[in-house]
């Protein structure tokens, strides 16, 4: 299953140490340009706070990765590599 239109997710991501924190409830939207992903609920260290949006441009540099069958992923906002997994809320 590839990621729908105005699905909700679960987001944890991984620290350098490999430790995993919660970091809220979050919407995802694509259009045929872009991908928005906004914050609906601050996660537990609140680095990101409720109605923040990233804003991903489809291209080569898309970092999306590993869509799963079950609609989750992996994307890296940064540079800097951490990892955040995107789990879908049914």
């Amino acid at each position: 299953m590839k990621i729908e239109r105005d699905m909700k997710y679960k987001v944890t991501y991984t620290s350098g140490g490999g430790a995993e924190y919660e970091d809220g409830i979050w919407e995802v939207k694509r259009t045929p340009k872009r991908i928005l992903v906004t914050c609906l609920e601050e996660g537990f260290f609140g680095n990101h706070e409720t109605g923040e949006k990233i804003r991903i441009g489809k291209g080569t540099g898309n970092p999306i990765k590993n869509e799963d069958d079950d609609g989750s992923f992996i994307c890296y906002f940064s540079q800097a590599g951490t990892p955040y997994y995107f789990e879908p809320i049914f």
